[in-house]
């Protein structure tokens, strides 16, 4: 690349830009040197790749852990709330409903990347102030976990003692038929059938083995790790920004 210039590299420049400005945002917290996968045992020092957030088994979750409640969906949302006008003017910030924080610094390529949303100094200091951690909150995609895993291996469900809320329409549920289980033409809340197990002594047991204990601890590192970072930013004074990459 010597002696050429970044703009006349099309997507290659782009996605050049795209990782030199990665690196600049980043720090390796250093639990994340070396990672050892619960569900396998696998120890590796690869599954950390820089800037990437590698934690794919609760990275769906995530944001659901951050809207638990009102006071946390409060703190984590300023990353997409609408920006200050002096910031909107600085950044070339969207700011539209649906991209309050969205900053379109590239050129459109095929690699879709960009920001998505950011925090200022101001807000990260104010989430670390307030944030509450390690909470074990009973989340939708932990439910599903436990009831795919309970399908698989042909678990009894009890229809006659589920509440008749817990039964819906294909038309009542909309598009969260992901969190129904479908019996008869009618569907049955995965959370009405994981309350139902969670009565049973050997599915409570086997459950809380092999995805709550499991979930939780790696949730909790996906935590660990985004707040390190927040405190690394903070110390230096800078802010904090989400960006994605589709190669």
């Amino acid at each position: 690349l010597e002696g050429k210039s970044l703009a006349s590299l099309g997507n290659f420049g782009d996605l050049l830009k795209f990782h030199l400005f990665a690196t600049l945002c980043c720090e390796i917290p250093p639990w994340s040197v070396k990672y050892s996968n619960p569900y396998t045992g696998f120890t590796s020092n690869q599954w950390y790749d820089g800037a990437i957030i590698w934690h794919e088994e609760v990275g769906f979750a995530w944001h659901e852990y951050c809207a638990r409640d009102e006071e946390m969906q409060e703190l984590w949302g300023a990353f997409y709330r609408p920006a200050p006008p002096d910031l909107v003017r600085l950044l070339h910030i969207n700011n539209d409903e649906y991209h309050s924080r969205s900053m379109n610094i590239y050129s459109e390529t095929e690699t879709e990347m960009g920001i998505n949303g950011f925090m200022a100094l101001e807000e990260i200091q104010h989430l670390l102030e307030h944030v509450r951690t390690h909470e074990r909150p009973l989340l939708d995609w932990l439910v599903d976990e436990c009831i795919r895993d309970g399908e698989e291996k042909y678990w009894v469900i009890n229809m006659e003692t589920l509440d008749k809320d817990a039964i819906k329409t294909e038309e009542e549920i909309e598009e969260e038929s992901w969190h129904y289980l479908k019996r008869q033409g009618m569907y049955i809340s995965n959370r009405a059938v994981f309350e139902q197990w969670m009565k049973i002594p050997h599915h409570q047991a086997e459950m809380e083995e092999h995805h709550m204990r499991h979930f939780y601890k790696m949730l909790h590192m996906v935590e660990d790790e985004i707040l390190h970072r927040m405190r690394f930013a903070a110390e230096r004074g800078w802010g904090i920004l989400v960006m994605s990459a589709k190669l």
